[in-house]
């Protein structure tokens, strides 16, 4: 991760017990100090190379360089649960072989560009 600049605006997702307790809502957070190891937004501190919540407990908040960048991952995480939803144990039966040689087939071209 690149190392955030005083002063500039980032995306906070709270999570755990912070996500039950605040709603959960993304919320833009800036910047305040930037230092070597750490920096701190929105008044949590966190480690510059990963931008990971610096705590003795659970992390309660995720950032994000863009509002953006949250919404891909949320589509991306739906997207995956859709899919193991579809082909779970009990409703494999239920999908048509040619669904399953689409899915297969697009599982397939994915797996050749990585």
């Amino acid at each position: 991760m690149r190392k955030p600049i005083k002063g500039e605006t980032l995306w906070d997702l709270p999570i755990g017990n912070r996500a039950r307790k605040d709603g959960g809502g993304l919320r833009p957070v800036t910047v305040t100090s930037v230092g070597p190891k750490y920096f701190v937004a929105g008044g949590t501190k966190y480690r510059v190379d990963t931008w990971s919540e610096v705590t003795d407990t659970c992390t309660n908040h995720k950032l994000y360089e863009t509002e953006q960048e949250r919404l891909e991952e949320k589509e991306r995480e739906d997207a995956c649960e859709l899919i193991y939803k579809a082909v779970a144990w009990e409703r494999r039966k239920a999908l048509s072989l040619t669904t399953l040689r689409a899915m297969h087939a697009a599982l397939l071209a994915n797996d050749r560009l990585s």
